[in-house]
């Protein structure tokens, strides 16, 4: 009788801890990034019984938040971010290539590379880490940071900023939500990067186990059938492409 209870509660405690193993993530992205990113990192989860708990959250207070320990991770950064922010560990499996672009109001403006962005007003997102360091380099005639997509439009709807240095898909998002279709897009990206899963250290057990997954989500389909369910928008009667 005794062993039977013992058994029982051994059962209990086991089933419970496994039913509390849950993950705090932070998503700073804009539709229809932070959909799709959802959408891989939910599947990651399911595939792994863990439930995950979304917050959307700035791209700057989600860093600082999954590095002190009061989130536990943040969708996609760059795989160096652990430089600044020591306490997070990196998936080392990519979850998706960040084409950031020039987007501005202005007809004629002559941008092809990132160093031509230095004679202009150069509006970025508050927190989005790479973006900050290229204009750093770059040093263009000022830098404003605005807190959302929609902020950074009204710099450049008000002339505060003549180019928006941005992630692609975040800023399109937006600008098909406006009024206006006087918007001018660098065709190709002015950089690409990977970004990556990043973990509070406390749940580095994760790392192995989450880039096996989604490598496994993008050699069985599931990776391709999110990216053009939520990535592969036509924007073309609200955006005008420019060489």
């Amino acid at each position: 009788m005794i062993r039977v209870i013992l058994i029982f509660i051994s059962f209990f405690f086991l089933t419970n801890t496994y039913a509390q193993e849950s993950l705090r993530l932070n998503n700073p992205f804009n539709s229809p990034e932070a959909e799709f990113m959802e959408s891989i990192w939910k599947e990651v989860a399911k595939r792994n019984n863990i439930t995950l708990i979304i917050q959307k959250i700035p791209y700057k207070r989600s860093l600082i938040n999954v590095n002190s320990g009061i989130d536990d991770a943040d969708v996609a950064r760059i795989l160096d971010i652990s430089k600044y922010y020591p306490n997070l560990v990196t998936v080392p499996e990519s979850i998706y290539n960040l084409e950031i672009v020039a987007l501005t109001n202005k007809v004629g403006l002559n941008i092809k590379k990132l160093e031509d962005l230095k004679p202009y007003h150069v509006g970025i997102i508050r927190g989005m880490k790479i973006a900050k360091l290229k204009m750093v380099d770059v040093n263009p005639k000022s830098l404003i940071e605005a807190t959302d997509y929609n902020g950074l439009l009204n710099l450049l709807t008000k002339g505060r900023i003549d180019v928006a240095f941005v992630d692609k898909m975040g800023i399109i998002k937006e600008v098909l939500k406006s009024q206006t279709e006087d918007y001018y897009l660098k065709t190709s990206p002015l950089i690409s990067v990977k970004l990556y899963m990043q973990l509070n250290k406390k749940f580095k057990k994760y790392v192995v186990l989450f880039e096996q997954t989604l490598r496994s989500i993008k050699n069985d389909g599931t990776y391709q059938k999110y990216f053009d369910k939520y990535i592969n928008i036509d924007v073309s009667l609200k955006v005008k492409s420019v060489e």
